[in-house]
């Protein structure tokens, strides 16, 4: 099985200034700047047209999936 490095610098660069990703950290993550950046990129990368998103653009939604992927990055030591 292939293993692969998301690099959060490369992720972040030209998209947005490292104290909007700690605001959104603090605000809404517990201060997890990485759940922070894939909430960013997820919000600005997918969309949906469901009605349910129709007045809150789906954040809770892509909140919620940013929390969950996090679980596909963690380094565990044997």
């Amino acid at each position: 099985m292939s293993k692969y490095v998301l690099d959060t610098e490369k992720l972040a660069e030209g998209n947005w200034e490292h104290s909007r990703i700690k605001a959104y950290a603090e605000q809404c993550f517990n201060g997890d700047e990485f759940v922070a950046l894939l909430y960013l990129w997820l919000y600005n990368n997918f969309s949906t047209s469901t009605s349910e998103v129709r007045y809150d653009n789906g954040r809770p939604m892509y909140r919620k999936l940013a929390t969950i992927l996090k679980r596909l990055f963690e380094v565990k030591d044997d």
